[in-house]
């Protein structure tokens, strides 16, 4: 509603003695009120008056022959609800005018004192109107939140439509772009294993490099898998053993620490997590796969683990002696597809620190590195700490 008191009031007045209704009148018009008025003095005309003029104000004596201002009050409430409705009359007591106040009326004055007309009529619009813009400002909010909620779920089928999508999209590619690959290892293989006699030196060297570049091609297959499982699908969290979690990542990587000679040391005791154990042994035996891997020729992988307390949450370490990691490719390293040296020295992915920084986002957890070229690394991963699970920590052995 626009101002009422920067255009003409419709004022109701209900009102039996004429010249009190002139008094009020010359009150607004001395304190500049631009208005127009109808003077009634009965039921009828006061119901008639509410439907056909539609005020913006009634003032109403409350002493009338066969009515008073309270009758006229609650249908003034029932009628026009938002109307102020000021009591003006010559005499009222105290508990007349509380019981008016607590049936909806907006002020009272009395007919002696009509210099608290005006202010009580300001007042009153006022308060109409800081009513009316809350209620706007609600509908406003209502109105947002049903959009606001309308379009969460449109974009939630949405994404579930896609998530669907993305299923079947990785199970082709699992099941049905894996199978040629398997099929050309196959071949190759057997090329190798039982038509080596009829193959020269440069056969026998392209079969290897087909059974090589498929066997790259299923591992970059099963990592983008992987890592698209752990962008989409919901998890649970939950208390996690950090010594049942290293446990499980050393027994994947048994073939790997045997062949190259790994020492791996584990110090200290290891607090429960909160986390998710199938993730955190993923993440893990990629650190150490890679602490295993990154080493100068001829270097024997050693490798240590332990966990920092700070702040209630449980930083696990994995330092090597490794090749290390310049300062400017730190962060570099953890996005997809990052190599920073080829293939025919290092072999991988290019998706197995991804996976990493996914899988510990994915627990609301962090991993970063601390490395400099030829001085090894210190990889981390930080979660919170699950002190109700675990009041005490355990050991590794």
């Amino acid at each position: 509603m626009r101002n009422a008191m920067e255009r003409e009031l419709r004022i109701l007045i209900l009102e039996d003695i004429a010249t009190d209704a002139e008094l009020m009148e010359r009150e607004l018009r001395k304190a500049g009120i631009i208005f127009s008025s109808r003077r009634v003095d009965s039921k009828e005309a006061f119901v008639r008056e509410l439907n056909e003029f539609a005020p913006d104000l009634i003032l109403s004596d409350y002493w009338l022959p066969q009515f008073n201002g309270m009758e006229a009050l609650l249908l003034a409430k029932q009628l026009a609800p938002s109307v102020p409705f000021i009591v003006v009359t010559g005499s009222i007591n105290e508990e007349t005018a509380v019981e008016c106040m607590k049936a909806g009326a907006s002020d009272y004055v009395i007919k002696e004192n009509l210099i608290r007309l005006c202010p009580a009529i300001k007042g009153a619009l006022e308060k109409r109107r800081s009513i009316e813009e809350k209620a706007r400002a609600e509908e406003e909010l209502r109105r947002l939140n049903e959009e606001m909620e309308q379009r969460v779920s449109e974009r939630t089928a949405r994404l579930q439509e896609a998530n669907t999508e993305l299923e079947a999209f990785a199970y082709a590619i699992s099941h049905d772009l894996r199978a040629p690959l398997r099929a050309m290892q196959g071949f190759a293989q057997a090329l190798l294993e039982d038509c080596s006699d009829q193959l020269d030196a440069a056969g026998q060297e392209y079969a290897r490099r087909i059974n090589n570049a498929a066997q790259r091609m299923d591992a970059l297959i099963k990592d983008l898998l992987v890592y698209s499982r752990l962008s989409r699908t919901g998890i649970r969290l939950h208390s996690v053993d950090l010594a049942a979690v290293i446990r499980a990542a050393l027994a994947q990587l048994e073939a790997e620490i045997g062949q190259r000679g790994a020492r791996i040391a584990v110090d200290g005791l290891l607090p429960q997590v909160i986390g998710h154990h199938q993730i955190l042994v993923q993440v893990l035996t990629s650190l150490l796969a890679n602490a295993i891997k990154f080493v100068a020729p001829g270097v024997q992988p050693s490798i240590r683990l332990w966990v920092e307390e700070r702040n209630g949450r449980a930083r696990l370490w994995i330092e090597d002696n490794g090749i290390g990691i310049a300062r400017r490719d730190h962060e570099r390293i953890f996005r997809a597809f990052e190599r920073l040296h080829g293939t025919e020295v290092y072999p991988g992915t290019g998706i197995g620190l991804a996976i990493v920084r996914k899988g510990m986002e994915r627990m609301g957890g962090q991993v970063g590195v601390e490395s400099e070229v030829g001085r090894g690394s210190r990889f981390w991963m930080e979660l919170p700490i699950n002190y109700e699970q675990s009041p005490a920590h355990s050991s590794y052995r």
